[in-house]
């Protein structure tokens, strides 16, 4: 204890602060110039090549072997990154936040806490990810004690950050602590941080690098969403609850803390909360995928280096390169104009169809709206659909042209072709004209595939025509979802893309925060879970919905209206139209498919999830002002 009580009075002098900030600049920066000079040397890259040849591999694991080969490791994987002037930025940035954590950890006072704890994570892992029995192990160790540091680190700089002295920010850096100390947020806290550390181990090294690669990116970001969406649904409701139970809010509220000061304080320490484990998770997340992006991919002796010299590329680095590692923009189909006249009287002939079959029914705007619906998403299913031994158009409106002296973008049609009850063990030959050139695919059905398109068919004002021929061979008519034929183009780089990424996690974060907080000031914590819980759920399945509105009927086999369907119809086309646009955040989908987030996207959703927010903080805000604290005992 006396060695503690030591240590802790030397990090925390201004003496140690001052010499500690000027070795660590110095040992960071000058690890940054060596690598440099290393990269740029005039025989660095032959070298490097010849290095990479002798331990080349594949898996994911770093930590397999001895100390001084697992540098090495480390390092030829930074001079491959420097190779490339992306790389050089990237490794900057890594040198920049690197010197900032550790300044920020000096000047905090934990400097030694903290070293101490990486060395002995690093003396405890390591051992055991030589060992074969241990590996996995000891993997899992070496992820988590890096993970939790910066963890550790990022949440005293929120509570430093949340240091001014108003009612507010002392309501928020008070739940900061308590997201420490309360089971139920620690519980996920660690879950999250554990599951980071797993996952890399699970991958598979067999696999094609670019699946490992979206295999990560799905999981790391999809499952840390869903389980810090479960923290916030779960801590949200408790730490208000449980004050109102226990009477520890008599403590706030009788000081001058306003019940929007005390509402708004929880709520901003969520977002605070959600923010710090949102960072943590994704500098993993990234830093993973970057070291999965240079390992050798299929044909690959090392990165982007083929075993067949005579192949610029392998179809593995080339597809991870070009459709997962990428923002790419996507247009779909452009469908056609409908006759009004014609529309209009199969809207007239459905009605009276309708009426006679259900005398109780009247003529109304509401019955004219949904049929006329119903009409137009039959008329469009009728387009995407090809019989047997047919053909059928498609065109595609507002792509880039190619131009004089810029090379033209990478083009790619994905299409998802649906049969019958989709067999899995089916193929089916299908024929795309593009261009004027022909390419016969065997699909699968309900199976993503993807064809690459010359940018020379696409016309001077933008314009695609393509058109698939469904052979006669085939057992089924094919037919398309409305997303099932897209053209994907563009060559922006996946960094920022990640950014905005996270940044639409976060703002899905803020909202459920908002629901939790604000059913939290009139009911129990159950209750409030219950209620939260809906909301997430039905926000989260609201894409799942409007697609299956697309195809839900409300009539019968007779043409008449079926009461259930029609009281199923009602209750879930609202709760689909009121989520759309929180629906239309897939964040962890556009990721892994290599689709542009942009930030006007990130901008409207922004403004509609904090406007939403703001109306739920308000009415919570109206019934908390309300409540009588002091005989209210949270039962």
């Amino acid at each position: 204890m006396e060695l503690l009580r030591r240590l802790n009075q030397t990090q925390q002098s201004r003496r140690f602060k001052i010499i500690a900030s000027i070795i660590a600049a110095a040992l960071i920066v000058g690890a940054f110039v060596v690598l440099f000079v290393m990269a740029t040397g005039p025989d660095a890259k032959a070298g490097l090549q010849a290095r990479l040849a002798e331990r080349s591999g594949t898996g994911v694991g770093i930590f397999d072997r001895g100390p001084i080969e697992t540098i090495q490791t480390l390092v030829d994987s930074a001079l491959v990154a420097m190779q490339t002037t992306p790389g050089k930025v990237g490794i900057a940035v890594f040198t920049g936040i690197t010197l900032l954590a550790a300044l920020g950890a000096i000047w905090l006072g934990l400097g030694l806490s903290y070293l101490i704890l990486l060395l002995v994570g690093l003396a405890v892992g390591w051992p055991l990810a030589a060992i074969d029995a241990t590996g996995a192990l000891g993997r899992i160790i070496l992820g988590m004690v890096p993970l939790s540091i910066a963890f550790l680190l990022l949440l005293q700089l929120a509570r430093f950050a949340l240091g001014a002295p108003h009612p507010v920010f002392a309501v928020a850096r008070n739940l900061l602590q308590e997201a420490v100390r309360m089971k139920i947020s620690v519980v996920f806290i660690v879950l999250m941080i554990v599951m980071l550390a797993v996952i890399p181990t699970l991958l598979s090294p067999d696999q094609p690098l670019r699946y490992r690669v979206q295999q990560w990116l799905q999981y790391g970001t999809g499952l840390t969403f869903l389980v810090l969406a479960l923290m916030t649904v779960f801590f949200a409701t408790a730490t208000v609850t449980y004050e109102q139970r226990d009477r520890v809010i008599w403590q706030t509220m009788t000081k001058p803390v306003r019940a929007w000061h005390f509402l708004a304080g929880k709520w901003l320490g969520i977002l605070v909360l959600n923010a710090v484990l949102l960072a943590v998770s994704s500098m993993g997340v990234f830093q993973v995928t970057e070291y999965l992006r240079r390992l050798p991919a299929q044909g690959e002796v090392y990165y982007y280096m083929p075993e067949n010299q005579s192949i610029p590329v392998t179809q593995d680095r080339d597809a991870l390169e070009k459709e997962v590692l990428v923002a790419r923009r996507s247009r779909f189909i452009t469908p056609r104009e409908f006759d009004p006249e014609k529309l209009s009287g199969a809207l007239d002939e459905r009605i009276a169809n309708v009426l006679s079959n259900n005398p109780e029914l009247s003529d109304t705007p509401k019955l004219r709206e949904q049929l006329l619906n119903e009409i137009v998403t039959s008329a469009r299913e009728q387009e995407r659909s090809i019989a047997r031994g047919q053909y059928k158009e498609f065109t595609f409106k507002g792509l880039p042209v190619m131009r004089e002296g810029v090379e033209p973008d990478d083009l790619t049609l994905r299409f998802n072709a649906n049969a019958g009850s989709n067999d899995p063990t089916a193929q089916y030959r299908l024929q795309f004209m593009i261009g004027g050139v022909i390419i016969p695919v065997q699909a699968g059905l309900d199976v993503s595939q993807v064809i690459p398109v010359d940018p020379s068919a696409v016309e001077d004002d933008g314009t695609l025509r393509i058109a698939v021929f469904n052979e006669e061979t085939n057992q089924f008519s094919v037919s398309f979802p409305p997303d099932g034929l897209e053209i994907l183009y563009g060559r922006r780089g996946y960094e920022m893309n990640f950014l905005r990424v996270v940044l639409v996690m976060w703002l899905k974060l803020c909202f459920i925060g908002a629901v939790a907080i604000a059913c939290s000031t009139f009911v129990s914590f159950p209750v409030a879970i219950l209620i939260t819980g809906v909301v997430f759920f039905a926000a989260e399945s609201a894409a799942y919905l409007n697609e299956s509105l697309e195809f839900f009927r409300v009539e019968d086999d007779k043409g008449g209206i079926d009461i259930l369907r029609w009281i199923s119809y009602h209750i879930s086309a609202p709760i689909a139209r009121s989520f759309r646009v929180y629906s239309s955040l897939r964040p962890t989908a556009n990721l892994v498919d290599g689709r542009l987030v942009p930030w006007a996207g990130v901008g409207k959703a922004a403004f509609i999830l904090f406007m939403w927010s703001g109306v739920v903080m308000a009415l919570g805000l109206i019934v908390f002002r309300r409540r009588e604290l002091a005989t209210y005992s949270g039962r």
